[in-house]
């Protein structure tokens, strides 16, 4: 393993060496910054590469290039900014904020000095049904069998809480699949199971082969007074309308409710300042490109990265807010 590790390093020296950058292998360690995001099929890898892409374009200049490192979930992630594994990641802010309370995977030991650097997509927790299930709104859900994501995912923590708003029992009241949501929609699809929860705004491969295969789905409207109350009492939630050119050949032609969560860049309160400053100019600086590298990415507005914020904001970050007189955006 060690001997693969030098072998690596030693073909990335070379290639900056021919590229005239000149580093040794403890520069190369030394001047890597993390940046880790989610899986790299999801649509949060690009927009992490986009970011990455901007710093390091400008390496020689800022000292330091970074890195995408794909992880499985906001508590990998959030765990890896925290043990100095990582600087930077993307989280859910539900799950920053269980983290900052010590709740859920954090119960009884809080990480403290987590920072807010900015938000990025609010990602969409949709319900996908079968035509055959019968499944017109969430209370018809019991006594199916539903799909909810594996226990250490995202997707798995916010379907007990959508569940649970709605007054079901998740344990009693419908049989569920915990499967990793790789697997989910071919489950559907050979009738495994009725329905299952989905996130993100995006038409992935295995959802388009679910919606181009024999058995014909829809998607479920997630509109109830418990999700309502869900969200009121959950300020990292809100009401999201999911543009259904994201999932073409599926029968709607309308938005279709769900419940949003939005996603943030986090750091720790310790990573330098200027690191920090950087890599906030460069995704403000370079918006445009960001909202280009995936149809989901276009309804980011520069507004929205500001509200809202789940934790105090760096004071890296502060400084390019305050000298890019943004500053007056942020909003608790």
């Amino acid at each position: 393993m060690r001997i693969s590790l030098i072998i690596q390093m030693m073909i990335i020296i070379s290639m900056l060496n021919l590229m005239g950058l000149s580093l040794s292998a403890a520069d190369l360690e030394k001047n890597l910054i993390f940046l880790s995001s989610r899986s790299v099929a999801s649509f949060y890898y690009p927009t992490a590469g986009t970011i990455a892409n901007a710093v390091n374009f400008k390496r020689n200049d800022y000292g330091f290039r970074i890195t995408v490192k794909s992880m499985r979930s906001s508590v990998s992630n959030l765990n890896g900014v925290m043990s100095g594994d990582v600087s930077f990641c993307e989280a859910q802010q539900s799950r920053i904020y269980q983290a900052s309370k010590g709740l859920g995977d954090w119960k009884g030991h809080p990480l403290t000095g987590l920072c807010s650097v900015f938000n990025t997509h609010t990602e969409y927790i949709t319900l996908i049904a079968s035509a055959e299930s019968g499944i017109k709104t969430i209370w018809d859900l019991k006594d199916k069998r539903v799909g909810i994501g594996s226990p250490d995912s995202d997707l798995h923590y916010n379907a007990i809480k959508i569940l649970t708003a709605v007054g079901m029992n998740y344990t009693s009241d419908l049989s569920v699949a915990d499967d990793r949501l790789e697997a989910i929609p071919d489950l559907l699809q050979d009738g495994n199971i009725d329905a299952f929860f989905y996130p993100v705004g995006k038409l992935s491969r295995s959802l388009a082969n679910l919606i181009s295969g024999t058995q014909k789905v829809h998607m479920v409207p997630m509109t109830s007074p418990g999700i309502d109350a869900l969200i009121a009492a959950n300020p990292f939630y809100e009401k999201a309308t999911v543009p259904m050119k994201l999932y073409p050949g599926l029968d709607d032609n309308a938005g279709i409710e769900a419940l949003g969560v939005k996603m943030s860049v986090i750091s720790s309160c310790q990573t330098p300042n200027n690191t920090v400053y950087i890599l906030t100019k460069e995704a403000f600086e370079n918006f445009e490109s960001f909202k280009k590298k995936h149809p989901a990415s276009s309804m980011i507005a520069r507004k929205a990265m500001l509200e809202g914020l789940p934790a105090p904001v760096h004071p890296g970050a502060m400084t390019y807010y305050k000298e890019s007189e943004m500053d007056a955006l942020l909003r608790p």
